[in-house]
């Protein structure tokens, strides 16, 4: 009996801290020899109508990859439709946080589920192709709380 209590109120405790848990948004997409994350704040979980921010660490297999000699486009599209887009510049190193290169505020006016295209070629600099990386969000948040 007793071991039949602390397996219930092990599988409950369990249920309970997997439906409080929150999923992580941070993504990670690759293109040939680019690897790409983002994180979105707040919470990795944007709320609709309130700026976010995404930030976007870029690097690549063979160790060329810097982001001055990037020239990279941002694109935020709504189901198939763009809804933003924006020259990415690289973030200073002394407002850089993390690893991140890149940083896009943006503020999603409705629910729904978006495209983040982040696209980049070759400015200047060693030698690395043309890269697209596509970050998928749903979009359901309507507060802080």
């Amino acid at each position: 009996m007793q071991m039949k209590k602390l397996l219930l109120v092990t599988l409950l405790f369990g249920f309970v801290f997997f439906l409080s848990s929150k999923v992580s948004a941070h993504m990670e997409r690759s293109d040939v020899t680019i690897h790409g994350e983002m994180h979105i704040d707040p919470e990795d979980d944007p709320i609709i109508g309130q700026d976010a921010t995404l930030f976007f660490q870029m690097r690549d297999s063979k160790g060329i990859f810097l982001p001055k000699n990037c020239e990279c486009v941002g694109t935020i599209s709504k189901d198939t439709k763009p809804v933003f887009s924006q020259t990415l510049t690289p973030v200073s190193s002394k407002d850089q946080q993390d690893d991140e290169n890149y940083r896009v505020v943006y503020a999603f006016p409705t629910s729904g589920h978006y495209y983040i295209l982040f696209e980049g070629k070759k400015k200047s600099g060693p030698f690395f192709g043309p890269f697209s990386l596509v970050f998928e969000i749903q979009v359901d948040r309507t507060d802080a709380g």
